[in-house]
């Protein structure tokens, strides 16, 4: 969600901040106040560990897409896609865990049964062909961010 103030953004950067998990402890932040752990395969391994655990924890009426799709769809749910979540939060398993959860409600709720398939041209977007050849988002040529990325 967008955030609606540079208040409540710097309020955000803190709270990150503040539940860096082990993982991150003694490091520097990087210019954008964020921080990454060196990934090791015994922290990869503990934090899967614990997002297991915390997915386990949530509340049933979150847990709904998320076991449809633990039913209809287990190929698409591979220890790199859930370490996706856990790289997002800073290997921060809760945090993790919740973002999981709101994922599988959102794609839900936005592609409905094609949710379950995979996100490509070939399966759940097949219809959408002519919507997302119609350039109604354009990268300008020439745009840069600070960092001339």
């Amino acid at each position: 969600l967008p955030l609606s103030s540079p208040a409540e953004h710097r309020f955000v950067l803190l709270r990150r901040k503040s539940m860096s998990s082990e993982a991150t402890k003694g490091q520097t932040p990087d210019q954008y106040g964020q921080l990454h752990p060196v990934e090791t395969p015994e922290l990869l391994s503990q934090k899967l560990k614990e997002f297991e655990e915390e997915v386990q924890k949530l509340d049933d009426k979150k847990l709904g897409p998320l076991q449809q799709a633990q039913e209809k769809c287990p190929a698409l749910l591979t220890k790199e896609f859930k370490l996706m979540f856990l790289r997002c939060e800073v290997f921060n398993a809760d945090l993790a865990a919740c973002r999981y959860a709101h994922y599988w409600e959102k794609r839900v709720e936005v592609f409905g049964e094609k949710a379950f398939l995979p996100l490509t041209l070939e399966a759940a977007l097949v219809d959408d062909w002519t919507a997302l050849t119609i350039n109604f988002i354009r990268v300008i040529p020439g745009a840069r961010d600070p960092m001339g990325r």
